[in-house]
């Protein structure tokens, strides 16, 4: 008897967007690797069955379900599908002709494991002459991951992910209660039974729309107490991972602002982001200002400190930013336009987070503006070259 379980089974909940779905599959059947089902739960949305029957490929199967939400969604699909491994689809995203063959490939060559992800492209887009247009593209996240790091936060791309079927028995379903976060609640459960495999290769593309509140870091911003509640519920369910050897103390960080940042010539311009408390950033401030007496320091922070940061002695200018998070895509045109030619030496991030996770959008900016150099402080005094 001839087995036709496919070797992967890709799963896609969908609500309500069928012009990128339609691109999303279609990104799908491009695949080199063929062994293949597609499992599309549509959720409640509108009839999708035009755009799949479309494309006459018997791989391809939809369920309509009550609307119930993504993880429910998910789930459903889990326990249809058929395949050795499962790895995802997003109905708005795209993945390259190459993504299932190395996801399957490298979990081929290395059987100690049970998951392996990629690298994704983050694709933003603004709404320009009624279309949606890329303005900018990124690898925001090239990190090899492990569960000590995937417990506080994730690094993983949902899109991005091939897992077994077996080791869903181990970790569970996706959570129905959660609202948010759902993505990062089941990769580190993944992460505290298997070992994650790293192909340091971009295999898709990530699309998100500026001004819609669709990212962890919009939830964060727009609804904070949802977001903590949610995190707050997800760390609890797994325990902290074992403290790694307590580091050395290191060097105050004034000498080591002055012995790894670079010598700058007179009246080089560099531009601070601020986003820390007042008093670590007035202190990171005070450091640099001694560092570099003859440059001209700039700051780029939000409009509810403007006043504050304008009275610091030897600042040379406030830039006001509204937005929630630093990244040149969310910039205001002229605003940016304006830290392009001002030709900026060197850039340094202020941040809060003790753990160093908070510099990764900021990265974006060293590209867009040509920083020669890019460092970050966090208020744990910790270092960083980026």
């Amino acid at each position: 008897m001839i087995n036709t379980k496919p070797s992967v089974s890709v799963l896609t909940s969908t609500y309500n967007r069928p012009d990128s779905l339609g691109t999303a599959i279609r990104s799908l059947l491009n695949q080199d690797f063929r062994d293949f089902e597609h499992l599309i739960i549509n959720d409640g949305g509108a009839d999708i069955s035009g755009i799949t029957a479309g494309f006459n490929d018997t791989r391809i199967r939809h369920v309509n379900n009550a609307h119930s939400g993504k993880a429910a969604a998910l789930n459903f699909a889990l326990k249809q599908s058929r395949g050795r491994y499962i790895t995802y689809l997003d109905d708005d995203d795209i993945i390259y002709p190459n993504h299932l063959s190395l996801l399957f490939e490298a979990l081929q060559n290395n059987p100690a494991a049970q998951a392996a992800y990629t690298n994704s492209y983050v694709v933003y887009q603004r709404y320009i002459n009624h279309k949606w247009l890329e303005v900018y593209r990124a690898v925001e996240i090239d990190l090899s991951v492990d569960y000590s790091m995937l417990y506080w936060q994730n690094y993983v791309y949902h899109n991005n992910i091939m897992h077994s079927r077996k080791i869903v028995d181990e970790v569970g379903y996706y959570d129905e209660q959660l609202q948010v976060l759902i993505d990062w609640d089941f990769i580190r459960r993944l992460a505290h039974k298997t070992p994650l495999v790293h192909v340091s290769e971009v295999t898709s593309d990530y699309f998100r729309r500026v001004g819609k509140l669709t990212s962890k870091t919009s939830i964060y911003y727009k609804q904070p107490k949802l977001f903590e509640e949610t995190r707050n519920r997800i760390l609890t369910k797994l325990p902290k991972p074992v403290k790694q050897p307590a580091k050395v103390s290191p060097a105050p960080v004034e000498s080591r602002i002055r012995e790894s940042f670079p010598k700058l010539k007179n009246n080089s311009n560099i531009l601070l982001f601020r986003s820390a408390s007042l008093a670590v950033f007035k202190n990171a401030y005070h450091l640099l200002a001694k560092r570099y007496p003859d440059c001209h320091l700039d700051v780029l922070g939000q409009p509810d400190v403007a006043d504050t940061l304008r009275d610091l002695p030897g600042i040379n200018q406030v830039l006001i930013y509204e937005n929630g998070f630093f990244h040149p895509a969310h910039l205001p045109g002229e605003l940016l336009k304006e830290l392009v030619d001002k030709n900026y030496q060197m850039g340094v991030l202020v941040f809060n987070d003790s753990e160093g996770s908070g510099y990764r959008n900021v990265v974006g900016f060293a590209k867009v503006l040509t920083l020669p150099a890019l460092f970050a402080l966090n208020s744990g005094q910790e270092l960083l070259s980026l």
